[in-house]
């Protein structure tokens, strides 16, 4: 029970963080609701998570899940998991304050893998390796 409830408290610290951005409180919510969702649809180990916070992503298969399902959450890929550039622009661009640079990153890091799942982690893992503050969705 503990864990339920922390996660998404350090999921929703490591967004306000990372990104450098003011989340309202409809953010906030959204953020915590889709975590929640996520964790309990997939099962992943917490501790998964908070490694990719440092760059450490797993090649575990529910943490891909929970890749996934965030990034459909939040409208970065559909069900079928196409990546969705205009609104992964749209937000990515509200979060590094440059939409020019949101452009040229999705550019480079919208590319299609063998699944969905490794397309939500690769693409995920570009934002990170290629922001100056370690752009995380996680």
């Amino acid at each position: 029970m503990m864990n339920t409830i922390l996660v998404p408290v350090w999921v929703l610290a490591f967004f306000a963080t990372i990104i450098k951005a003011e989340l309202t409180i409809e953010e906030k919510v959204k953020a915590i609701a889709f975590s929640r969702a996520c964790l309990a649809d997939t099962g992943v180990n917490p501790d998964l998570i908070k490694a990719a916070r440092q760059g450490n992503f797993s090649n575990d298969s529910k943490f891909k899940d929970y890749v996934f399902c965030m990034s459909k959450r939040i409208g970065f890929q559909n069900d079928a998991g196409e990546l969705q550039n205009d609104a992964i622009v749209k937000k990515v661009g509200a979060a590094l304050g440059d939409m020019e640079a949101a452009k040229k990153l999705a550019a480079s890091c919208v590319v299609v893998k063998e699944n969905k799942q490794d397309t939500a982690v690769a693409s995920f893992k570009c934002y990170y390796d290629n922001t100056p503050n370690h752009l995380s969705i996680l």
